[in-house]
């Protein structure tokens, strides 16, 4: 890494701010979550990040981190487009470095005039001890804090058929019966995936957050992380979930899907099923199915009562925004 553009100093910490366009990966004591990682930051925004880094001297690697776009002037985000962004570090740091960090970035967005920060946090599932800590220190720097309700599913040796309700249970042998095939996809996606997903969500009168170009950016760029889980009545299409494999432990469900000439079948729990049955195979703890609300932040009774009926547990995606004065 290059000179770092400011840095700030307390007793042995440091926290360094790199300005760059494109980002640089910097190495970091802890596994970093792919939308964290400066690899993804690349395919999100033209305009450049700005990355804080904790380091607890005179060890090199980052104990913590935070990347900030500017959404519009002087407006800050953490992130802008990824599904969530916010302060990741160690499980071993202590209250006070992640007070000190947070009072670094302030006084950076003070010394340069910005508006406001709008923080999206992953999902308290994905670290439940760590995220009451931030939350407090949030909640205390006087961010306001914005909840919506996410669920996620524990990977566990239980049969995927045993953890779903009956009702459910009952779809699955239907589609079984019905012979449909699923496949995971583990190329970049053809053009039939993203129009499928498209006429789908338009169909349902849904707002899809995501360009052509864009799913195609992504696929291209982590063919291991970026997974499609398809469903087809023969050699039609009926449903579809794209996953992302945020890391070793979590994979997030990014995009899902299906025909509603189909529901009465309900492919998706099929899906389902092969998404579970593949996280067993390959060592993940934790399905994130992700929040159950439109474009407008709309809560999807249907979709949330699904999401739990396939034995999804209920959490918290927080979300934390502060003026800056």
């Amino acid at each position: 890494m290059n000179t770092p553009d400011y840095t700030w100093n307390y007793d042995s910490l440091e926290t360094r701010l790199y300005i760059q366009k494109p980002a640089n990966e910097y190495p970091c004591s802890f596994e970093v979550y792919l939308f964290n990682t400066a690899k993804h930051q690349n395919t999100q925004t033209l305009q450049g990040y700005h990355t804080f880094y904790l380091i607890r001297l005179p060890y090199p690697e980052a104990i913590a981190s935070i990347s900030l776009t500017e959404v519009s002037e002087k407006h800050f985000a953490s992130s802008a487009k990824a599904p969530f962004g916010g302060i990741q570090c160690h499980p071993g740091c202590q209250m006070q470095e992640l007070i000190f960090f947070l009072s670094c970035v302030e006084k950076w967005m003070q010394q340069n005039s910005a508006k406001d920060l709008l923080i999206k946090t992953a999902p308290v599932c994905y670290n439940p001890t760590l995220n009451q800590i931030l939350h407090r220190i949030y909640l205390m720097n006087a961010y306001q804090s914005i909840e919506r309700i996410n669920h996620h599913i524990e990977i566990s040796s239980i049969d995927f058929s045993v953890r779903i309700k009956k009702s459910e249970s009952r779809r699955l042998n239907k589609c079984k019966q019905a012979g449909f095939r699923i496949n995971l996809d583990k190329t970049s996606p053809d053009r039939e995936i993203f129009k499928f997903i498209s006429d789908s969500f338009s169909s349902k009168n849904y707002k899809l957050s995501i360009s052509e170009e864009k799913f195609e950016v992504l696929a291209k760029t982590f063919p291991e992380e970026f997974l499609v889980f398809t469903a087809k009545d023969e050699h039609q299409l009926i449903a579809v979930c794209v996953t992302v494999r945020v890391s070793k432990n979590i994979l997030y469900l990014f995009i899902q899907t299906d025909l509603l000439s189909y529901r009465k079948f309900s492919p998706m729990v099929l899906l389902y099923e092969q998404i579970y049955n593949y996280c067993q195979k390959e060592g993940i703890k934790t399905m994130d199915l992700g929040t159950s609300t439109d474009h407008n932040g709309v809560i999807k009774p249907g979709l949330m009562c699904f999401k739990e009926n396939m034995g999804g547990v209920k959490s918290l995606k927080i979300s934390y925004q502060k003026a800056i004065m």
